[in-house]
């Protein structure tokens, strides 16, 4: 009977005056769109010629590029005005699934050699290495005078023969900081490479890669006002700018000759072949997005359809096509 149904709306709908589709039979519809969705690989919904073709069609106007650079930074700055009067954290505002996707990808990110022997190569480096080296020495030998004086003799034989403890008190003794330093300055850099090995060797980068999702969750559950607090205005005025440039000059290349690299043909094929046989179901699955239950998916679309259909059969164009042609 339900097919029936779907006939008797779907017959009704073509008119004006029918009646909309039975709320089972939009459903019906809802599903199965869901159902291709995730059973059919995107390749084949979306083939490469007509995502280029509909690419060129929304570039068509001659000031496209430019329009939507403005765009972007209209958007930029309405987002950071209201990020900057918001209380609420970035991974709030984001969401658990979008959150959970962006700290995943932060632990993803496995920083190569040059970088690391950048981070660890500069001044400041060096610096902190040899700071941290020497406080690390200075509270072993504190340690280790300590434990001398708890043992019965040592205190008065140390005292008596003046030994390399004797003017420690707080830092070590001028002539002993005088060495310590000197021998410093020769090790932070054979440290800084025995700490490059290790934060590049295989069996460490679970540690690291956890070390960076910790990271960006504390940033991203940071009142985001105060993220953007930290960061200079101007520094942010140009970030904006130079990403809108990039966003024109994209635009500018997806409308210009179908032989450029970054032609709409060019990135239809590219993006074509970066998903492959997979479906919306499987790239979920593969980024861990959160996936909606079929029957809870439907149950939130299709009023949603529902409403679109009646919009559409009110439009004034709507009434123009149904309205009955008079017979001359």
């Amino acid at each position: 009977m339900k097919p029936e149904a779907g006939r008797a709306g779907a017959k009704g709908s073509e008119g004006r005056a029918g009646p909309l589709a039975p709320e089972d039979v939009v459903e019906e519809w809802v599903a199965r769109a869901l159902a291709a969705l995730e059973r059919e690989p995107l390749r084949a919904l979306f083939p490469p010629d007509r995502v280029a073709a509909a690419i060129r069609a929304a570039l068509s106007a001659p000031d496209a590029p430019e329009r939507g650079a403005a765009r972007f930074r209209e958007r930029f700055d309405e987002v950071t005005s209201r990020l900057r009067a918001s209380g609420e954290s970035v991974a709030s505002l984001a969401g658990p699934a979008a959150t959970g996707v962006l700290v995943r990808a932060a632990g993803a990110l496995e920083p190569d050699e040059a970088f690391v022997r950048a981070l660890f190569g500069g001044p400041a480096a060096e610096a902190l290495a040899a700071a941290l080296l020497y406080d690390g020495i200075v509270e072993f030998v504190k340690r280790v005078q300590s434990i001398g004086d708890a043992l019965p003799g040592m205190a008065l034989a140390r005292r008596l023969g003046g030994g390399v403890l004797a003017g420690l008190a707080g830092s070590l003794g001028a002539g002993i900081e005088a060495q310590v330093k000197a021998f410093l300055q020769g090790f932070v850099k054979v440290a800084l490479e025995r700490a490059v090995a290790f934060a590049t060797a295989p069996a460490n980068r679970p540690l690291f890669r956890e070390a960076r999702e910790r990271i960006a969750r504390f940033l991203l559950e940071r009142p985001a006002r105060e993220i953007l607090a930290a960061v200079p205005e101007e520094r942010l005025r140009a970030a904006r700018d130079a990403a809108a440039e990039a966003i024109r000059q994209a635009l500018e290349a997806l409308g210009g000759p179908a032989e450029g690299g970054g032609s709409a043909e060019a990135l239809a094929a590219r993006v074509a072949e970066a998903l492959g046989d997979a479906s919306a179901a499987s790239l979920a699955e593969r980024y861990g997005l959160v996936r909606l239950e079929p029957a809870d998916a439907t149950r939130l679309l299709a009023p949603a359809v529902r409403r679109a259909i009646e919009a559409a059969r009110q439009s004034p164009a709507s009434s123009e096509k149904s309205a009955p042609v008079a017979s001359s």
